[in-house]
């Protein structure tokens, strides 16, 4: 497995409130070969610590599908998360 970190713009951040939900992109994109699939999981730390998570997890990704990695985050917290590159 490989850790994602959030590709916002450097200077732009990203606020995530709690009960709130954002599409975090992650500048990565893979080909997988037929019959394979890759899987976005939440960071126990994260869940522990702030209360952020996948949303839909664990987040499949298919063998078909082109393009960035996405991450859908929420905030399940008390308190405002900031995401930042």
């Amino acid at each position: 497995g490989v850790d994602l970190r959030a590709a916002v713009p450097k200077n732009e951040p990203t606020t995530l409130f709690p009960g709130e939900r954002a599409l975090v992109p992650t500048g990565l994109a893979i080909a997988l070969p037929p019959g394979y699939e890759a899987q976005v999981r939440p960071r126990s730390g994260l869940a522990l610590k702030h209360g952020i998570t996948c949303l839909n997890s664990p987040g499949t990704v298919d063998a078909d599908y082109r393009g960035e990695l996405k991450v859908i985050l929420i905030n399940h917290g008390r308190e405002a998360f900031t995401i930042a590159r």
